[in-house]
């Protein structure tokens, strides 16, 4: 499986897998990509980088 990569604009951002827990998506929640500018979403992976 690739790993999504979301290009943002934001230092905070959040995740929710693609839709509500029924739907295969995970819990909400709010990731902050902190001075590296990028995280990674401890439920499905989904990459988060910050547009320079």
């Amino acid at each position: 499986m690739t790993q999504e990569i979301r290009y943002v604009d934001e230092t905070i951002v959040n995740c929710d897998g693609n839709g509500n827990s029924l739907s295969g998506g995970h819990p909400l929640v709010y990731l902050n990509l902190g001075q590296a500018g990028e995280t990674e979403c401890p439920y499905c992976s989904r990459v988060f980088i910050l547009n320079k």
